[in-house]
């Protein structure tokens, strides 16, 4: 059984790993329409340190850019889920909500 934890948590892992880049892209694109890009990883850092923030809601979070707004999260209810079938194979998802360039 322990086997199949640590398959589970690399799986697990992965899909995180997948959804944080897939976020960042979007983050990036959000703030490249609001003006600003950027071409090496550290100055978009201390730009998101120095002038972003968020207002965290309980159904959704708003991210700003010196204080504009330019995405909104909808918070997903069911973050990652397992299911079994009759064939035994595991399926499993993960619903990190919705996010939307404003």
């Amino acid at each position: 059984m322990e086997d199949f934890r640590d398959i589970q948590k690399e799986l697990v892992d992965k899909m995180i790993e997948e959804k944080n880049n897939k976020i960042n892209d979007m983050m990036i694109q959000a703030l490249a329409i609001k003006g600003y890009s950027f071409i090496k990883r550290h100055e978009l850092e201390l730009f998101i340190k120095e002038n972003c923030r968020s207002v965290v809601h309980p159904k959704h979070t708003i991210y700003y850019v010196k204080d504009v707004p330019f995405v909104k999260h909808i918070h997903a209810t069911d973050i990652i889920n397992t299911s079994f079938n009759k064939d035994r194979e595991i399926k499993m998802y993960m619903d990190i909500g919705s996010y939307h360039i404003i």
